[in-house]
């Protein structure tokens, strides 16, 4: 078994609609180890993700973090381990659509 440490998701602007942002490969694993929310407005905003499991439909029982606040111009880093199968999927949305950089960090298991 290999580890090897791997950026999982760029930075990227996040929207007022669910989107996935990262998605576990095939025939590999990641643990998400940091997720980075920066805030990059004047104004406060609030962040959702959802981590959605291969095959399932995304709902609200796949909630993580919920209106999750950030202050202008703020920073959050969110340290968790979350394991990522096959096609299981984090999804992430913003209250503004040009507000929000989210980031992943993992590790990739091969």
């Amino acid at each position: 078994m290999a580890l090897a440490a791997k950026t999982l998701t760029d930075p990227v602007t996040l929207t007022t609609s669910f989107v996935a942002r990262c998605t576990g490969p095939s025939s590999k694993t990641w643990i998400v180890k940091q997720i980075i929310l920066t805030n990059y407005s004047a104004s406060a905003a609030t962040v959702d993700i959802r981590l959605v499991p291969a095959s399932a439909t995304a709902g609200n029982e796949h909630l993580i973090f919920k209106a999750l606040s950030l202050a202008a111009y703020e920073t959050t880093l969110l340290n968790m381990s979350l394991v990522l199968e096959t096609s299981d999927a984090i999804f992430a949305l913003a209250s503004a659509g040009t507000a929000v950089n989210l980031t992943i960090f993992g590790v990739e298991v091969s």
